[in-house]
């Protein structure tokens, strides 16, 4: 009897495409606020925010200007130079392991790109 109200009848089986879209907006806005909350990605707390513009599901009415808003807020100098110094103090943290463990292998990108910035700072 369980089995019978958990599968879906096969009328049911036509709005799963309409589902699809909601559910992908609701992950990528997910992931962007993970993102803009701990500091970390541009990139994708921008495109989180867009996610949140797009009317797939009912709480558009509500994401849209909490989205709007964010957008705003993102923009600001001081919000992009907290997003520039997250990812400068990364490449300080991949110097200073790379400074400590010689034999540890990196990319020859990150071993120029640290070797650059130890050379600015020295």
């Amino acid at each position: 009897m369980f089995l019978l109200t958990v599968i879906p009848s096969s009328r049911e089986h036509f709005l799963i495409p309409f589902a699809l879209p909601g559910l992908l907006a609701s992950v990528l806005i997910f992931i962007g606020g993970i993102q803009f909350k701990s500091i970390n990605s541009t990139f994708w707390s921008r495109f989180g925010l867009y996610a949140g513009l797009f009317p797939g599901t009912p709480a558009w009415i509500l994401t849209a200007p909490i989205c709007l808003w964010c957008l705003s807020v993102i923009k600001q100098p001081s919000i992009q130079r907290a997003f520039r110094s997250q990812r400068r103090s990364g490449y300080a943290i991949l110097a200073d392991i790379l400074e400590q463990n010689p034999g540890l292998k990196s990319s020859t990108a990150q071993r120029k790109a640290v070797e650059k910035k130890t050379r600015r700072t020295r």
